[in-house]
């Protein structure tokens, strides 16, 4: 089986962490984006394994990302990074 690899995934939860490049945002970035929302595009691009990138510059970020593909067994990596 051939693999592709989705190797820039974002995904953000307003409740968990704060996007300050999205105060003010009207566009439909301005919502909180689930891992779960991109299955259908991915099943149908046939995307086999991803990289989820970190959306802001903070821990509560990094930390919720972790949390989130922590049981998702195609994400095989995470770009994260905090630092003042």
């Amino acid at each position: 089986m051939q693999k592709i690899i989705d190797k820039h995934i974002h995904v953000w939860n307003f409740d968990k962490a704060a996007y300050a490049w999205l105060d003010a945002n009207t566009s439909i970035q301005n919502r909180t984006y689930h891992i779960e929302e991109i299955e259908k595009e991915r099943n149908a691009a046939g995307v086999t394994e991803g990289v989820v990138v970190q959306a802001v510059n903070n821990l509560e970020d990094t930390n919720w990302m972790l949390e989130v593909v922590a049981n998702i067994d195609w994400i095989k990596g995470v770009v994260a990074g905090y630092h003042e």
